[in-house]
């Protein structure tokens, strides 16, 4: 996980008029309504900055450069300044992978 602010970022420019968003992670407002209808992410979800990083939202993950490219059922996927595609998962929302089937139960 990258630490650390972007080059030429200063703490307080990063504050923004709403308390709860940071300036270099504000998500636009088209953005944000299509990640909480398509999506299904709560607002907690998305802005939440309390918490070990499992309990932190969405837009405390995001760095300057990154870029939300598809917002799937229950999850976003985000292209980072490097190139690399990472997926940030809705744990509320049920997913195939996370399903244990009846084989994987038996011992």
């Amino acid at each position: 996980m990258r630490k650390g602010l972007a080059p030429g970022v200063k703490e307080d420019k990063r504050k923004g008029v709403e308390p709860w968003k940071l300036r270099s992670k504000w998500i636009s407002e088209d953005l944000e309504k299509q990640i909480l209808e398509v999506g299904g992410f709560s607002t907690a979800q998305i802005y939440n900055r309390r918490g070990g990083l499992a309990e932190r939202g969405l837009a405390c993950l995001l760095e300057p450069g990154d870029k939300i490219v598809e917002v799937l059922t229950g999850r976003v996927k985000i292209q980072t300044r490097e190139g690399a595609v990472q997926t940030f998962y809705n744990l509320d929302v049920e997913h195939d992978f996370l399903k244990k089937s009846a084989e994987d139960k038996t011992i």
